[in-house]
């Protein structure tokens, strides 16, 4: 199963009453998650993250980083308890829940499902379904992508969750689906007669700066795609003048830091003009 423990567990955890207040500290769960994860694990391997939205008030999703997989949940806390992924969902079935009519708890399990047990993957809502009751199971369909070990590596994936009555989560998804992978292309859009192989070895003396402006918006939105084009003028060994002329993809952040970078450029004296060069994210399917 992807992203899920593999064995039930639920921990008071009477020595830390701070989870009870805040998001836990990679310290104070370091212990919890070697236990479960069934050998030391570093620090700088733990994964926090809060919900995003005010939905489900002192959770937290914990997990434990895969190489270049990205975190894989491991762990759910709240008010000093840690459950297995399986496990926590029962917490919802409460007094409260019984009062919500079933639209109501299908937009809860959807979120429940989005919102923590997708806390390290990237959960599509345009394409996931709403949570369906039927014969005392929950059904929850889902189209997320999740990073994989490779560089750029994502698999999409559709799969359901299904929770029995007691809302625990009794299927989850699996390692299958479609494989994507994103790479950076930086390509003259626009030189107007200025050699443009002078300008990529310019750009090349920078070349991991601009690598991580791109991994960075990458690992904020794993369906990252197309181009990024920055106008710039060339005068004096620098540039100037910079600004984004076209943005095909919703992270705007992308492009700014792209510019930052480009005025820290050192350009032959020689080179002189005004330029645009694309900076792409190439998403596509493996080859077969």
């Amino acid at each position: 199963m992807a992203g899920i423990a593999q064995k039930s567990l639920i921990i008071t955890l009477l020595s830390l009453p701070s989870l009870a207040l805040a998001q836990p500290s990679v310290e104070d769960v370091q212990p919890l998650v070697s236990e479960a994860y069934g050998k030391a694990v570093p620090p700088q391997a733990i994964c926090i993250a809060s919900p995003p939205s005010d939905t489900f008030p002192g959770w937290a999703a914990i997990g434990v980083t895969q190489r270049r997989a990205g975190c894989r949940l491991l762990l759910l806390t709240k008010d000093g308890v840690s459950y297995s992924p399986e496990e926590a969902s029962t917490t919802l079935k409460n007094d409260e829940w019984a009062d919500l009519s079933q639209d109501e708890q299908s937009a809860r399990l959807r979120a429940w499902s989005h919102e923590l047990l997708m806390a390290f993957d990237h959960p599509l809502d345009h394409a996931s379904g709403a949570a369906s009751r039927r014969q005392g199971q929950w059904s929850v369909p889902l189209t997320f992508v999740q990073r994989v070990d490779s560089p750029g590596g994502t698999l999409y994936t559709e799969t359901v969750y299904t929770f029995d009555d007691a809302l625990r989560l009794t299927t989850a998804p699996r390692d299958e689906g479609l494989a994507f992978f994103t790479r950076l292309l930086s390509n003259p859009y626009r030189t107007q007669g200025i050699d443009r192989e002078i300008v990529r070895a310019s750009l090349y003396t920078k070349g991991k700066s601009i690598q991580a402006c791109f991994d960075e918006a990458w690992q904020r939105d794993l369906e990252l795609s197309g181009p990024v084009r920055i106008q710039m003028t060339i005068a004096g060994g620098s540039a100037n003048a910079l600004g984004v002329v076209a943005e095909d993809n919703s992270d705007e952040a992308l492009g700014q830091c792209y510019v930052r970078v480009l005025r820290r450029v050192t350009f032959p004296e020689s080179v002189e003009g005004t330029i645009i060069w694309s900076f792409t994210a190439d998403r596509r399917t493996a080859s077969p």
